[in-house]
């Protein structure tokens, strides 16, 4: 009974470290619009108030269509309306 419990948890630690690197992986195969750096934990942050002017920023630094990751869910941000009809050509 006393070495079930440490095993279990190897398991769970293992797989958890698996299914992370799998994700990680799988995200950086995805063909993505350039844009902002994430951090490792916070990943980006979009601010809660001016939120339009942070994209305004990253549109000017990163141009028209850019990729944001927050958290394993990945946007891609449309940041000129011209760029809409362009990208579908």
């Amino acid at each position: 009974m006393a070495i079930i419990i440490p095993a279990c948890t190897v398991i769970i630690i293992l797989a958890s470290i698996w299914i992370a690197k799998r994700r990680y992986q799988a995200a950086r195969e995805l063909h993505l619009p350039p844009g902002p750096p994430g951090r490792w934990l916070l990943v980006n942050t979009v601010p809660k108030s001016h939120a339009p002017f942070q994209f305004a920023r990253w549109t000017e630094q990163y141009g028209p269509v850019f990729s944001l990751k927050q958290g394993h869910r990945i946007f891609v941000v449309i940041g000129r309306f011209w760029s809409l009809f362009v990208a579908r050509l």
